[in-house]
Parts: structure tokens; sequence; C-alpha cells
């Protein structure tokens, strides 16, 4: 159970979920795209970064909600 909260925090941070580090990085990235006027490269980056968060989220629900399977060797 340890390793799943631990590698569900690890998954919200990569997922950017605030207050977490995974955060500020995408925030500060997505901030200098934007002040560097790259507007197509900031849109294609938030459409990823949010589909890449709801395969993360998905791990999670997994790690807590899923059925086990036990192997029957």
């Amino acid at each position: 159970m340890h390793y799943a909260l631990t590698f569900t925090v690890v998954l919200f941070s990569v997922a950017g979920i605030p207050p977490l580090a995974g955060f500020f990085s995408k925030l500060f990235v997505l901030l200098t795209a934007i002040s560097s006027q790259y507007f197509l490269t900031s849109v294609f980056f938030i459409i990823l970064s949010a589909s890449a968060c709801f395969f993360y989220i998905r791990l999670i629900k997994i790690f807590f909600f899923g059925n086990v399977v036990k192997n029957t060797f």
C-alpha cells in the first residue's frame, strides 16, 4: 500500500496537479512559451498534458479500485 501511495504522488506530480513540483515546472514552461509568442506550441502542450493526465489518473484508479488478479500456477 505504501508503494501505491508513493507512486500516486509521483504520478500526480508528473500529471501537473498543484501544488506539486510537476505543476510548477509545466507552468513555467507554458508561461515562457506564451511570452515568446509560441501560441500553437502552447496549445499543443496543453492538449498533450491533458491527455497524459487522463492516463496517469487511470493508473491511479487501477491501483486503488482495480480488481486483484491472482496467479494460479
